[in-house]
């Protein structure tokens, strides 16, 4: 006769196999539920409810500030032809001694003066479809910073006079920029506050916190000249009258404030 009150839990004693397949599928059953409770500890980072995304919105500010400008920045090179290399390097290395040494008796730093680049390139005449090596070009330019606007058309003039054949763009900007920077940035996130509240009153809400704060700040654009003084060659240069003009810097920022 069966018996029907048979549990479902094995006797250990006397059946052994059936009690380790048992055991097996419940280790399998409880190992399954702590890999799911890690896996989802992992993939959220809160306990209980998930935090409710608040309602914010968004305004652009804009700040802008006139500065004078203080400092310049040119470019002056000597390029010198031979047809031998020692002697195109001569005449370039005795003009630009001779402009170093005339920048700073007009005042120019020392350390103002910086070298930038020096090239020796061969030059070619074409002859009945040949090319026939001519001789050589040597450039050499210095990147000068005048901190006085006042000698910069002294600086250019003098240039000219010592043979210098390729000056660059002459850009006259602010030694530091930053204090104005900092100005242009605080108008720009007044602006956008106002411009918040007047949002805020007229849609119904409160402004709360800023949540998020961006900010972009396009290249000031400096006045820039760029003078060309034909190939030099000695005589008193006449001297450029600079206009130093002024320079406007522009704070662009991004403010998200919650609403209630």
């Amino acid at each position: 006769m069966l018996d029907n009150h048979r549990s479902i839990w094995p006797n250990f004693d006397e059946e052994r196999p059936y009690a380790a397949l048992v055991m097996g599928l419940l280790f399998i059953v409880f190992l399954s539920f702590v890999v799911k409770v890690v896996i989802d500890a992992k993939s959220y980072s809160f306990i209980g409810r998930a935090p409710e995304t608040p309602n914010t919105i968004t305004i652009v500010g804009e700040g802008k500030v006139i500065g004078a400008p203080d400092v310049a920045m040119v470019d002056l090179g000597l390029l010198t032809t031979s047809k031998k290399v020692s002697e195109a390097q001569a005449d370039n290395t005795k003009k630009m001694n001779e402009l170093i040494i005339r920048l700073q008796k007009s005042g120019i730093n020392k350390e103002d003066i910086k070298s930038t680049q020096y090239y020796i390139n061969p030059r070619y005449d074409y002859i009945e479809g040949r090319s026939v090596l001519a001789g050589y070009d040597v450039q050499q330019t210095l990147k000068v910073k005048i901190r006085d606007l006042d000698k910069v058309g002294l600086v250019l003039a003098t240039a000219g006079e010592v043979g210098a054949n390729q000056i660059g763009g002459l850009n006259i900007t602010i030694d530091d920029p930053e204090p104005l920077k900092a100005g242009a940035r605080a108008k720009a996130a007044a602006n956008a506050r106002l411009k918040a509240e007047a949002l805020a009153k007229s849609i119904g809400v409160r402004l709360g916190r800023v949540v998020s704060f961006s900010e972009s700040s396009p290249d000031e654009q400096p006045p820039y000249f760029k003078e060309g003084l034909g190939v030099g060659g000695g005589g008193a240069a006449p001297v450029p009258n600079i206009q130093s003009g002024s320079l406007e810097i522009v704070s662009s920022v991004a403010l998200s404030y919650e609403i209630h």
